[in-house]
């Protein structure tokens, strides 16, 4: 996925809602398993709102991303 994103320069948004996705994780399950509004999930994924660090590192838990993925995720503008 990393490498997709990088030849395609996604952003954040587009990278963040293609992982949830692979993983087979549904916006409703991750917004509750995180703790946020499903339309927040939304509006995340959508470039709306980009989510302060507490936020992205609950997200990147429940998508049990690796250190990697984490930081490329972080860097994705």
């Amino acid at each position: 996925m990393i490498d997709f994103a990088k030849a395609t320069g996604l952003p954040f948004s587009a990278v963040l809602k293609l992982m949830r996705t692979e993983k087979g994780i549904s916006a409703r399950s991750l917004s509750t398993a995180c703790g946020l509004s499903p339309s927040y999930i939304s509006k995340i994924e959508s470039g709306g709102s980009k989510p302060p660090v507490d936020t992205f590192v609950k997200i990147a838990k429940e998508l049990e991303l690796n250190d990697v993925e984490i930081l490329f995720l972080a860097g994705c503008e």
